[in-house]
């Protein structure tokens, strides 16, 4: 009898070893790129710098084929897993986002994020870059 308890437990421990040899291989496969996406990220962040920052009489079919050139990067990242951490009006979350400046206002709730300074990027459920924020706090009472 003490045997088939053995046996059982043998089974048991080698089902949980196939589960997790099984739960390592889809983590491999679905982070493979991550050190690929983050030296990306400053590129797809200077490219977008570039576009907001365009000279004026610059030519419109150019620019708008640029743009088109951005899109399909963003698509290709995106296709990747990659996508990107809501911020402006979100509540401040230090798991997503990361507080670089603060803003004294009656307007938002004290903890709303107001602005974002850099975009942050989640591959598929895993914080690859924390959003750069400002973050609302109340304004000091005047004595």
């Amino acid at each position: 009898m003490a045997t088939f308890g053995r046996y059982q437990r043998l089974a048991a421990d080698f089902e949980n070893y196939k589960r997790r040899t099984r739960q390592d291989l889809t983590d491999r496969t679905q982070f493979a790129n991550e050190e690929l996406l983050r030296k990306l990220l400053p590129l797809r962040d200077n490219l977008q710098r570039a576009l907001e920052h365009a000279p004026e009489g610059i030519d419109r079919n150019w620019f708008e084929g640029i743009k088109l050139v951005v899109r399909q990067f963003d698509d290709v990242l995106q296709g990747q897993g990659l996508s990107t951490i809501p911020a402006v009006g979100e509540k401040f979350d230090p798991a997503q986002h990361e507080a670089i400046a603060s803003e004294e206002t009656d307007e938002h709730e004290e903890g709303t994020i107001v602005e974002e300074m850099q975009p942050g990027y989640r591959l598929h459920n895993r914080v690859l870059r924390p959003t750069l924020v400002k973050v609302a706090h109340p304004r000091a009472l005047k004595s």
